[in-house]
């Protein structure tokens, strides 16, 4: 499942949200936003569900604060988030900008799915 929410926000415009699956296949997800004005504040939610037939678990998740990350990019940060940022450097590095964030961030075309070094 692919939340996302465009409250009529003055600051951005979601142009482009959804989830693509096929047979056989990882999901796809496409987002589009364009941050209309510039932000230092940008809340990142990542979870990761297994599935079993019918029953989806969560199997880990993390919530960060994308630009205070940046700032303190020398810190220990917990794995969860290291997997969140090493999946976007290596599948849509054009997003991972410096703040204040601002401009078109296009991430079409991600497959749902981790590189088995990455599993915990």
């Amino acid at each position: 499942r692919l939340d996302c929410s465009d409250e009529n926000s003055k600051a951005s415009l979601l142009i482009q949200s959804r989830l693509r699956t096929y047979r056989n296949e990882p999901q796809v997800v496409d987002v589009l936003l364009d941050i209309l004005e510039s932000t230092s504040k940008v809340v990142v939610n990542f979870n990761l569900y297994t599935q079993y037939f019918q029953t989806k678990n969560l199997l880990y998740g993390t919530t960060f604060e994308y630009c205070e990350l940046l700032k303190n990019a020398n810190t220990q940060i917990n794995p969860v988030t290291r997997i969140a940022l090493d999946m976007a450097q290596a599948n849509f590095p054009q997003v991972l900008k410096q703040c204040p964030l601002h401009g078109l961030f296009n991430v079409t075309g991600l497959a749902r799915c981790i590189p088995e070094s990455h599993i915990l």
